[in-house]
């Protein structure tokens, strides 16, 4: 009886560290256009690809396309965030090439280093990731777009609570674990 209480709380305590490193709820609101349209986002210059049609997307039905020439388009959407607390970012984007053309993230009125392509090579679906703290209880994302004559195609826009890191919520963990054989040492004797 004693050995299986101490297995079922080990087991908690394990789940709750784990527990620890996983992210928070989604911030973004329409961040894969499933809803067939902007919903959730100002756009000026930023197109859907129809349903059906022959517009590569990541996943789902629907991906944003900036296809402008001569100028950038955009794509904005404020969330609610927590100042001084740290996000993570993620956003799939696919480049057709061109002999012009720019991409590049603003997080409130600053771009986003690393986020930054100006005259990039064509290239398939990429992942791009990155973390940034929030200066007030709203956050502004902004995606610039300019593709002459071809188009950049963004899909999966995502913004979470960046997670505890893992050796973190081991930490948590140890001394629980040290504590329950504590507890079964004193128990077994």
């Amino acid at each position: 009886m004693l050995k299986k209480l101490f297995l079922l709380t080990a087991a908690v305590v394990l789940l709750v560290a784990v527990q620890v490193g996983v992210g928070a709820a989604e911030l973004v609101v329409n961040g894969g256009f499933e809803t067939g349209d902007f919903y959730g986002w100002n756009e000026y210059a930023v197109y859907l690809n129809p349903p059906g049609g022959s517009l590569p997307v990541y996943s789902g039905t629907y991906a944003a396309y900036f296809a402008s020439v001569g100028y950038d388009g955009y794509l904005s959407q404020s969330i609610s965030t927590v100042a001084g607390q740290t996000y993570t970012i993620s956003y799939y984007l696919k480049n057709w090439g061109g002999s012009y053309n720019e991409f590049s993230l603003a997080i409130n009125s600053g771009t986003l280093a690393g986020s930054v392509l100006v005259n990039a090579d064509t290239f398939d679906w990429t992942n791009y990731q990155f973390n940034f703290t929030a200066t007030s209880s709203a956050t502004n994302l902004t995606f610039y777009g300019r593709q002459d004559p071809t188009a950049y195609f963004l899909d999966n826009v995502s913004v979470t609570n960046a997670p505890v890191p893992i050796p973190s919520a081991l930490l948590l963990f140890a001394p629980g674990l040290a504590g329950l054989a504590a507890i079964r040492r004193r128990f077994t004797k």
